[in-house]
């Protein structure tokens, strides 16, 4: 066993648990070729020097948060 009471572990699990766990894998080069793309978009954008470095790094830790595997 283990992960929890019997119940709850046979259930559905809870919509945050399942989202925390896409049905898709994000590597580490995936990563890697999303994110300039991504931050050449908000070159392309006139922002607040503030808000620019907010959302560069929103955006660096929303990139790492979808790694799930270290395989290429």
């Amino acid at each position: 066993g283990g992960g929890g009471p019997a119940p709850y572990v046979r259930g559905p699990r809870h919509p945050r648990w399942r989202a925390r766990r896409p049905p898709f894998q994000c590597t580490i080069a995936q990563r890697d070729r999303w994110l300039p793309p991504i931050m050449a978009a908000v070159d392309s954008r006139d922002l607040a020097p503030a808000t620019d470095l907010i959302l560069r790094d929103y955006l660096g830790q929303a990139a790492q948060s979808m790694v799930n595997s270290l395989e290429d």
